[in-house]
């Protein structure tokens, strides 16, 4: 499953331009794995997971 993640985490990172919204919702495990999709997209950090998902939400909107 962890394997499946990263695969589908590295797919959205390049789509993280257009669909920072999903990569953020559905793959939240990214910001573990892929920091620079949140910390570039999400405009997120990496010491603030939980603040980022907030964050994440917003974006979307």
């Amino acid at each position: 499953m962890r394997t499946f993640l990263r695969n589908t985490c590295t797919s959205y990172h390049y789509n993280c331009s257009s669909y920072h919204y999903s990569c953020c919702t559905f793959h939240y495990n990214c910001c573990s794995y892929y920091y620079n999709c949140y910390s570039l997209h999400c405009n997120c950090s990496v010491r603030d997971i939980n603040y980022s998902s907030y964050n994440c939400s917003s974006y979307k909107y």
